[in-house]
C-alpha cells in the first residue's frame, strides 16, 4: 500500500528551527543566532549565568548556528558544522577535555565538521563528514561503544568501522540505523532494549535482530519502537503497561510485531505509551493509558493499537508521556490525557480521555511539546512555566496559549531539530 499524504502534510523546509525541551526553550531566529529561556541549571542557556529566564535571552558568543539540541548539556553545530557544547558537563559530557559545567560555548575538541550531533545527560555523540559514529561522556554500561567502560571528556570513536546514516541516544544506551537501513545498539540492555535476543550489556555495537530494514526508529531509555520498509511497526524492551503492542506485558529482547496489521506513516515517541499515525493519518495508541493519554474515552492500559476517537486526520502527533498533542489537517492544535499545569491547552485544568480542542483558534505551521509557532511566525506556549519556560516573563503556569516575548522574528518552521 502506498501512503498517501492528506493535504498540507509535506511543509517546505526552512533553514531555521525551534525546540522546547522539558524546563527550557531555544530558538534560532532569522539571522541563526541562539536565544533561550527557563531552566538556567548549570549554566545550559549559555547566556554566562547559571540563572533561570522568564523571556528570552541570547546565547552568548554571537555564533550562526545551523542545529542545536539539548536537554542539559546544550550541542550545537555552528555554520561550518563544528560543534560546542554548554551546560552540564561534569561527566565529560561538553568534550572540551574538562570536567566542569559551562555556562557559555564551548568547542568539542578535535577539529571535526559534523554532520549531527546528538546530547543525552551525560554523554554526546555525533556524526562525522564520513558518517561514522563518536561519543563522549559518562560510559555507563558501555554507552560510548568504544569496548571499554571508560568515560571520556574527547570524542572516541565507536567500533566497528559502521557508517550511520541516524543515532538514536539515551543516557545509558545508543541505537544507530546504518547506510542500509539495519540497526545496530550498543549500551545497557537490562530489558531486551538492544534487541539482540539477550539482556547482555553491550560495550560495541551489536546488531538488531531480524534483519529488517527501518525507515523510522523512536527510542526512550529501555523501549524502542520502529517502522520496516512496508510501514509495519515492531517494538522491543520494556512492556510493562502494553507499550510493545503485542497483546502482552512481557518485555521483548528482539523485535516483536506490532498487532493489527496497521501500515504506520510515522510513529510518535515511544515512553511507557505509544502512538502513531497510519497511512490516512488516523492516530492509533496503545500502553499506559491511566491518564487518557491513549484518547480512546477510557483510562486503562492497553497491549495493542486503540483508535483515537474523533475520527480526525492528523498532520502530526506528538506523545508527551501522560499526554498527546496532534495537529489536525487544517493546523488547528488539539490535546489529550493528563492536565497539569494546563498543558493541554483547553482553558481548564481537567484531564481528557479524547481530544480537546487548543483554545484560541490558532492555526499552527509546527508544534512541539509546549508549544507551536503559527502561520505569521509567532510562537505560543501553554503549560508548566515553573522556570520560566514559557518566556512570557512570568513563572505562572498557562492552560490556554500565551503569546511569547520574543525578540527577533522568528519565521514559521518545524520543530525538533
Amino acid at each position: 500500500m502506498s501512503l498517501k499524504p492528506i493535504a498540507n502534510l509535506n511543509r517546505p523546509a526552512t533553514p531555521v528551527a525551534s525546540a522546547s525541551f522539558q524546563n527550557n526553550f531555544f530558538v534560532l531566529d532569522a539571522s541563526s543566532y541562539a536565544w533561550a529561556w527557563g531552566s538556567g541549571t548549570n549554566g545550559v542557556l549559555g547566556d554566562n549565568t547559571a540563572v533561570n529566564r522568564s523571556s528570552p535571552v541570547s546565547v552568548v558568543g554571537g555564533t550562526q548556528w545551523r542545529s542545536l539540541n539539548s536537554p542539559n548539556p546544550t550541542l550545537a553545530l555552528d555554520a561550518n558544522s563544528y560543534a560546542w557544547a554548554w551546560g552540564l558537563g561534569t561527566s565529560g559530557q561538553l568534550g572540551n577535555d574538562g570536567i566542569t559545567s559551562r555556562s557559555s560555548p564551548v568547542s568539542v575538541v578535535g577539529g571535526k565538521q559534523w554532520l549531527s550531533a546528538y546530547p543525552a545527560s551525560t554523554v554526546c555523540a555525533a556524526l562525522d563528514a564520513s558518517s561514522y559514529a563518536w561519543a563522549w561522556g559518562a560510559s555507563t554500561n558501555g554507552v560510548l561503544g568504544d569496548n571499554t567502560l571508560n568515560g571520556r571528556s574527547s570524542p572516541v570513536s565507536v567500533v566497528g568501522g559502521i557508517q550511520f546514516r541516524s543515532l538514536f541516544l539515551a543516557s545509558t544506551s545508543m541505537m544507530g540505523l546504518d547506510a542500509n537501513s539495519y540497526a545496530w545498539a550498543w549500551g545497557r540492555n537490562d530489558q531486551g532494549q538492544m534487541g539482540d535476543n539477550t539482556l547482555n550489556t553491550r560495550s560495541s555495537p551489536v546488531s538488531v535482530v531480524g534483519g529488517n530494514q527501518w525507515i523510522q526508529v523512536t527510542v526512550s531509555g529501555v523501549v524502542v519502537a520502529a517502522l520496516d520498509a512496508s510501514s509495519y511497526a515492531w517494538a522491543w524492551g520494556t512492556n510493562g503497561s502494553g507499550q510493545l503492542g503485542d497483546n502482552t506485558s512481557s518485555s521483548r529482547s528482539s523485535p516483536t510485531s506490532v498487532v493489527g496489521g496497521i501500515q504506520f506513516r510515522s510513529l510518535a515517541e515511544i515512553s511507557s505509551a505509544a502512538a502513531g499515525l497510519d497511512a490516512n493519518s488516523y492516530a492509533w495508541a496503545w500502553g499506559s493509558g491511566t491518564s487518557g493519554q491513549l484518547g480512546n474515552n477510557s483510562n486503562t492500559n492497553t497491549s495493542s493499537p486503540v483508535s483515537v476517537v474523533g475520527g480526525k486526520q492528523w498532520i502530526s502527533l506528538i506523545n508527551r508521556n501522560t499526554s498527546m498533542l496532534a495537529l489536525d489537517a487544517n493546523s488547528y492544535a488539539w490535546a489529550w490525557g493528563t492536565n497539569t499545569d494546563g498543558v493541554l491547552g483547553d482553558g481548564t485544568l481537567i484531564p481528557r480521555s479524547s481530544p480537546v480542542s487548543v483554545v484560541g483558534g490558532i492555526q499552527f505551521v509546527s508544534i512541539n511539546s509546549s508549544g507551536g509557532i503559527d502561520a505569521s511566525s509567532r510562537l505560543w506556549a501553554w503549560g508548566t512555566n515553573s522556570g520560566g519556560q514559557l518566556g512570557d516573563g512570568t513563572l505562572s503556569n498557562r492552560s490556554s496559549p500565551i503569546l511569547v516575548k520574543i525578540l527577533k522574528s522568528f519565521p514559521g518552521n518545524p520543530f525538533g531539530i
